[in-house]
């Protein structure tokens, strides 16, 4: 659990610093199972729209309490950062 925890926040980083910006809708959410802190991990399925490029779906895990869970209802809009060679790879800037 640890490596993955260290990719997962090593990968965040990199989105944050190097990431297109993008718009996304929430499609839905899904719990993973896993909680950190008592924090649940979710899986958020999205929506992600980039000028210049047609829509696509894909799916970010982030670290969602109870407050951010309530945001994220489907339909909701939120900004993303994407890998600039991997589209699929998406991470929701910070709410």
């Amino acid at each position: 659990i640890g490596f993955a925890l260290w990719k997962n926040g090593r990968d965040a980083a990199y989105l944050r610093l190097h990431g297109l910006p993008a718009r996304g809708t929430v499609l839905g959410l899904q719990a993973t199972g896993t909680r950190i802190n008592n924090v649940p991990v979710m899986r958020i399925h999205l929506r992600v729209e980039r000028d210049g490029a047609a829509p696509y779906e894909a799916y970010a895990k982030q670290l969602l309490d109870m407050n951010a869970r309530a945001q994220l209802v489907p339909g909701a809009q939120v900004p993303l950062r994407v890998h600039p060679q991997k589209p699929g790879q998406v991470a929701i800037e910070a709410m």
